[in-house]
């Protein structure tokens, strides 16, 4: 299931009905930073730290930029 979202991704887009990112897939938290990488002659990517209320773990997704797709997840658990 796709859902109404404000990813950067969508934001970009000037807003939207739906996101790329599967609902499942969400972390429910806070999101506590965005941050646009764009490497040299690489793929811009969307650095996102999400903490969570209920444990305040920190999961930082890094998204890329041109396609919304998730490219890694990392959960720092300190």
């Amino acid at each position: 299931m796709v859902a109404r979202c404000g990813c950067p991704r969508t934001a970009a887009r000037g807003g939207g009905p739906a996101c790329a990112v599967p609902e499942q897939s969400w972390t429910k938290g806070t999101v506590t930073a965005v941050e646009l990488e764009d490497s040299d002659g690489g793929t811009p990517t969307w650095s996102v730290d999400v903490v969570t209320t209920d444990d305040w773990n920190k999961t930082t997704f890094d998204i890329d930029a041109t396609d919304g797709k998730i490219l890694r997840e990392h959960v720092d658990r300190d």
